[in-house]
């Protein structure tokens, strides 16, 4: 009689847990919410991430903290983020490195496109073409031209190699038929401050970086390297302008949460994600880097992933990259 009873308590048991609701989803968030960002304090994605989390702690009431584990090419951070419980509180804020990252590391510690779940396409970057101005050059069109009567005279710098900077330069070095020479860094500050002391003669950059120096007259910006100008830069022309219609090496913003992370959670992040990108306040700050607002959600991001990672594949193809 007592094993019967104790059979029919089990079965009731293992009907309750098959029939309750995933833990944690109808109350979701109910602790600390950590966003981990590739690069350190201060940079773009870090001001970007700041401004969402503040708007996140307000809506929800709990703290939204921003962490930075830069290194590698952000996948430190990433990969740190894949291994943490998938339950919407631990979530990766990058930029395009994680695209790139699969073309220049042969062993990834984890898989872009199934160990974390896209949440969010914040924004798109602008990189534009900052010129030392002693360099006789004035124009895409002086640019290529120059490089033609003088091949591998013109240093361009880079934050290293495998870089965005790198892969954008050398996909534009190889569509144009020119030649010039890589002075690769280690990060984008110690290149963009020798282009600036005219140690080396350019750099391919973000707007947020290299605006204040075309601004200041300390640059020249020849070219926003994608298919419409930018807001920070009305007067340069786009790359597309330029003749070069087919060259679009826009950059982007975008958080991830771990693989397996509840869809109904991933919704609840996105939507709160998206209303703290219409604030003014989170406007405001991507104004000022010169990023343009996109609020792409889980497909979308998605969707996008898998053609960035393949378009930074071929671009380093054109650069001679192995991955190692």
């Amino acid at each position: 009689m007592r094993l019967h009873n104790r059979a029919v308590v089990g079965l009731l048991l293992a009907g309750l847990c098959l029939t309750a609701p995933v833990a944690g989803a109808a109350d979701f968030p109910t602790k600390v919410i950590t966003i981990t960002n590739i690069y350190a304090v201060g940079g773009g994605t870090d001001l970007v991430a700041r401004s969402i989390a503040q708007k996140l702690s307000e809506k929800w009431k709990v703290p939204v903290i921003v962490e930075s584990k830069p290194g590698a090419g952000g996948t430190i951070a990433a990969s740190a983020v894949a291994k943490s419980a998938p339950d919407g509180y631990n979530l990766l804020v990058t930029d395009v490195s994680y695209s790139i990252a699969p073309s220049v590391y042969a062993k990834m510690p984890y898989d872009p496109l199934k160990d974390l779940q896209p949440v969010m396409l914040l924004n798109t970057v602008a990189q534009v073409i900052a010129m030392d101005p002693t360099v006789p050059a004035k124009s895409v069109a002086e640019l290529v031209a120059y490089c033609k009567a003088n091949p591998g005279k013109l240093l361009y710098a880079s934050a290293g190699i495998g870089s965005p900077n790198h892969l954008v330069t050398e996909g534009f070095v190889a569509r144009a038929g020119i030649k010039m020479t890589h002075v690769p860094y280690r990060g984008a500050v110690p290149a963009l401050t020798d282009v600036v002391a005219g140690r080396v003669n350019m750099y391919i950059g973000a707007l947020a970086t290299t605006v204040p120096f075309i601004q200041s007259g300390k640059l020249v910006g020849l070219a926003v390297m994608q298919k419409n100008r930018a807001k920070l830069l009305p007067d340069v022309p786009s790359i597309a302008e330029a003749g070069y219609s087919d060259i679009d090496s826009g950059s982007y913003y975008g958080i991830l949460a771990p693989a397996g992370t509840p869809p109904d959670i991933v919704n609840q992040l996105a939507a709160a994600i998206k209303e703290a990108l219409s604030t003014a306040e989170v406007k405001r700050v991507m104004d000022n880097l010169g990023n343009d607002v996109i609020g792409g959600g889980p497909d979308q991001f998605k969707k996008f992933l898998q053609a960035d990672i393949e378009k930074w594949k071929k671009a380093a193809e054109i650069a001679g990259i192995e991955p190692h």
